[in-house]
């Protein structure tokens, strides 16, 4: 868990920037133009799943965790929709906006690094767009027991 000013530093390149806590872990920038994609992406993928934040049969979540968060769209409306559950978003960048839902916070950390949470702790994972992010995929698939776990991603190879 990160909470060092250092991490809200932005490596500027050629005019997009970038976050520089794990710098190069994630390719793409984290300009405005990208988190308008990002934002982009989270309406097609409600939109896609048939104006659905999730799949699971979830009536009364204690805790869910989004993993690779971006923007925080989802969680923030995950927040929205269960505003008695605790939702967790978990990111690299720190480009989230800073007024939020009460139940709604967001962390700078490397989801691939150690985790604070006990693995009973969690109701449900949301991973979206992560393929190419995450390196050990057995790891991280073994830390998410007794959660229910919704992980979707887009490729141009199907489309």
């Amino acid at each position: 868990h990160t909470n060092f000013p250092f991490v809200r530093d932005f490596k500027f390149e050629n005019d997009p920037h970038y976050h520089k806590y794990k710098q190069g872990q994630y390719h793409f920038p984290n300009d405005e133009s990208e988190q308008q994609r990002e934002n982009m992406k989270h309406h097609m993928i409600v939109a896609l799943c048939g104006n659905k934040l999730h799949n699971a049969p979830l009536s009364d979540p204690r805790k869910a965790l989004d993993i690779g968060t971006g923007t925080g769209m989802w969680a923030i409306e995950m927040g929205e929709t269960y505003p008695e559950a605790e939702v967790e978003g978990i990111d690299l960048s720190p480009i989230q906006p800073p007024f939020l839902p009460p139940n709604v916070h967001f962390i700078v950390d490397d989801i691939e690094a150690q985790w604070l949470h006990k693995d009973d702790s969690l109701d449900y994972i949301h991973l979206r767009h992560m393929v190419p992010s995450v390196k050990d995929w057995p790891k991280l698939l073994l830390r998410r027991t007794g959660a229910y776990n919704d992980s979707k991603s887009l490729s141009a190879e199907y489309l």
